[in-house]
């Protein structure tokens, strides 16, 4: 739910960049190719800490 509201508002603002979210299955070859926008998307860094009801969770998004 939270890679989809954050990847859909990218895909909105930015309709050319690409994207790639960990919680997708992503195809890592896509950040091998830098010669257009990409962000990575991690909404749940710190899966087992959120999963157990642990506060040190955090969201990633990185713009290469």
């Amino acid at each position: 739910m939270a890679d989809e509201f954050i990847t859909g508002v990218i895909r909105k603002a930015f309709p050319d960049h690409r994207t790639l979210s960990e919680e997708t299955m992503p195809d890592l070859r896509l950040a091998e190719e830098l010669e257009t926008p990409l962000w990575i998307v991690d909404p749940i860094d710190g899966t087992m800490n959120y999963a157990y009801g642990h506060p040190q969770v955090a969201v990633c998004i990185v713009y290469a």
